[in-house]
């Protein structure tokens, strides 16, 4: 401003307006020529701080996750004193996150002198598969066999059963109560275990006996059977 009405203005950004709107990059100086109506004149200068915004950077040492697991963010920043706040509302420079489904993570920083930067990362989430065990039996007698499916609902998964067996059906023969399980993992590396337990039940143990085991013709003999399972019934030849 000029104390000495009708002056005018010339800035050295070529403007002549008595205000001008400026937004430098780097600290500036700006100055003015004032020249009053009677042609003298008189010139001025403000300088203007700029600082610099943090540049803030986002590590993570997992930025793919299987559902239910958890990743370790980190932020640093270019300017010493930086305070961070992250869109989790956290205020720490590291965090840990286990996010339900894909996520984008914001932190921004605010350096000592109050300017703000902002960073951001991705977390993507695999599912985990899931799994349904079947069996065509879930109670044998010793023996006997049964044939166990795992099936999942992501295509492309693989099987590894207790048994060793990497089928998704397996046939087994257990001579006592035993129980299988498998573990499934999808193209993305996610695994979901499962089992199933097969209940074995002994064959009975029959024992005969006879009054007589020579009898001549016309003769009777009375024979007996008895079962080590209470319960046992009989059907004879």
């Amino acid at each position: 401003t000029s104390d000495i009405p009708g002056s005018t203005y010339l800035w050295t950004t070529t403007e002549t307006t008595p205000n001008i709107i400026v937004s430098p990059n780097s600290t500036t100086t700006y100055g003015v020529t004032v020249t009053s109506p009677d042609g003298c004149i008189t010139t001025d200068e403000v300088t203007i701080t700029v600082y610099p915004n943090p540049v803030l950077t986002i590590n993570a040492d997992a930025n793919v996750l299987c559902d239910g697991e958890t990743a370790n963010l980190t932020v640093t920043s270019d300017i010493s004193g930086t305070t961070f706040l992250w869109s989790t509302t956290e205020t720490t420079p590291n965090i840990s996150v286990s996010p339900s489904g894909t996520t984008v993570y914001t932190v921004t920083g605010t350096s000592p002198m109050g300017c703000t930067g902002t960073a951001e990362i991705e977390i993507t989430v695999n599912p985990l598969p899931v799994v349904t065990v079947n069996a065509t039996a879930s109670e044998i007698c010793d023996g006997e066999s049964v044939t166990i499916t795992a099936t999942s609902d992501i295509p492309g998964s693989t099987y590894l059963w207790t048994t060793t067996e990497t089928t998704p059906a397996i046939i087994v023969s257990p001579n006592s109560t035993t129980t299988y399980g498998v573990t499934v993992t999808s193209p993305d590396g996610c695994t979901t275990t499962d089992e199933v337990t097969i209940t074995v039940y002994p064959n009975p143990v029959l024992t005969i006996n006879a009054d007589a085991n020579i009898i001549c013709d016309g003769e009777t003999a009375n024979l007996t059977v008895s079962s080590n399972i209470p319960g046992t019934t009989f059907l004879w030849s």
